[in-house]
């Protein structure tokens, strides 16, 4: 099973942010690895679509991302590019729950994903909790900051909008 491929992958998972805990553990890289799929997206197709259902975690495996956002009143913007060596990943609150993508993801050039999905770590995390829980915490933290951003961008706004009105 020590393709190129497969050596690439479970590397992608050890330096992944969530479970760089697994660095020196190649069963349990191991197990997570059979636990994903790999999707193919050809460059200028849809990887996730913002306002969709959100269940898996998606890495990046090899290629390259467009993060594109939507305003208000439907417009999109380009928020970020990403590519195989930026240990580019999203979806990760989808391994604690399902939820909705706010960002769409567009592939910017010939794509590979590992994709895992949350109700396999789920099961993963209830047979492993211990090897789990540095994972845990660290979508927990991801999730305290887009939190804390959002609050304050909120105020940012708020602010702008007090001293246009005042002027």
């Amino acid at each position: 099973m020590n393709t190129p491929y497969y050596e690439k992958a479970i590397e992608k998972i050890k330096e992944n942010p969530l479970f760089r805990s697994f660095s020196g553990d190649d069963e349990h890289s191991e197990v997570l690895y059979r636990n994903c799929s790999l999707k193919k997206y050809k460059s200028g197709h849809t990887v996730a679509e913002e306002g969709e259902a959100s269940t898996s975690l998606y890495i990046l495996v090899s290629g390259k991302a467009d993060i594109i956002k939507r305003t208000p009143s439907g417009d999109t913007y380009n928020a970020g590019t990403a590519d195989d060596k930026d240990n580019f990943f999203f979806g990760e609150s989808s391994l604690i729950r399902p939820g909705i993508y706010d960002f769409s993801v567009r592939a910017s050039s010939d794509s590979e994903y590992l994709v895992l999905p949350g109700s396999k770590f789920r099961l993963f995390s209830e047979n492993n909790p211990a090897v789990c829980l540095p994972a845990v915490f660290k979508i927990a933290e991801l999730l305290s900051d887009k939190v804390k951003k959002v609050q304050n961008d909120m105020m940012t706004l708020y602010d702008a909008l007090v001293h246009e009105i005042k002027s």
